[in-house]
């Protein structure tokens, strides 16, 4: 909410976790599917507001309720890992909150911006 979009925007990461906060699900950087949902969440400025159309990519990812205390995905279980690495983890953790699923990503490069929407 208060870092400039263009400090995003314009950055080499895209969505860098330097600027996360702490969530309902830790400190990531969260997607909602409802537009209507991240109005609340965006950047403003007066009357103005600024909010990202971005690509993520959630990869293979698991449901979680809620807990702030999450780093990280879990590990997967050995029947869903694919066997190139030991104790693989889920790419991203999809929850749910007032109306609308979100995506949290742990790790910069899974998230870039494709628009900036500015309206009143």
């Amino acid at each position: 909410r208060g870092t400039d979009p263009s400090m995003i925007y314009e950055g080499e990461n895209g969505f860098d976790m330097c600027f996360s906060n702490q969530g309902m699900w830790g400190r990531g950087n969260y997607f909602a599917v409802n537009a209507s949902y991240s109005t609340n969440y965006c950047y403003s400025s007066g009357s103005t507001k600024q909010m990202m159309v971005a690509e993520v990519l959630v990869g293979q990812y698991e449901e979680r309720r809620p807990d702030s205390n999450i780093k990280k995905p879990n590990i997967k279980p050995l029947s869903e890992q694919s066997g190139k690495m030991k104790n693989e983890r889920y790419s991203s953790i999809k929850g749910h909150t007032k109306g609308s699923d979100v995506f949290i990503v742990y790790d910069n490069g899974r998230a870039y911006p494709k628009y900036l929407i500015t309206y009143q």
